[in-house]
């Protein structure tokens, strides 16, 4: 986590793809937590992150643009302002993630009830198809 803060949005990527590749932060066993890694602002375009255990990571403003967050854990994770335009989120975990202000255009395999168990607001910009909850604009 340490080594996390002090690296810039390009090299917090490259050890993020490290750290994955290396099955050291898969869903299953991971043997390093992210546990609400400080990820603001990184560069993560393109990213394959499948089945990463990202819960709770703060990734505001990173761009995820085509990244592959196929089944990847991301309860609470903070997306405010991030790019995940193209980004694959088939069967991602999103329970109580925020997407405020998110870019969810082309987003791959994303469902609007996975949408359901987010929060957001009415400046999302969302994919063909899905429509903001709700339940984001009441209050």
């Amino acid at each position: 986590m340490a080594v996390l803060e002090g690296l810039d949005p390009d090299r917090k990527r490259v050890l993020l793809q490290f750290l994955h590749e290396s099955n050291l932060i898969h869903l299953d066993k991971p043997i390093i937590s992210l546990l609400g890694a400080n990820l603001k602002g990184a560069d993560l375009k393109g990213a394959h992150l499948h089945r990463a255990n990202l819960k709770g990571a703060d990734l505001r403003g990173a761009d995820l643009r085509e990244a592959n967050l196929k089944e990847a854990n991301l309860p609470k994770a903070l997306f405010a302002g991030a790019n995940l335009q193209g980004a694959n989120l088939e069967k991602a975990n999103l329970q109580g993630a925020n997407l405020e202000k998110a870019n969810l255009q082309e987003a791959i395999a994303l469902t609007q009830e996975q949408l359901e168990h987010a929060s957001g607001d009415e400046n999302i910009k969302m994919p063909e198809g899905l429509k903001v909850p709700k339940s984001w604009t009441q209050g």
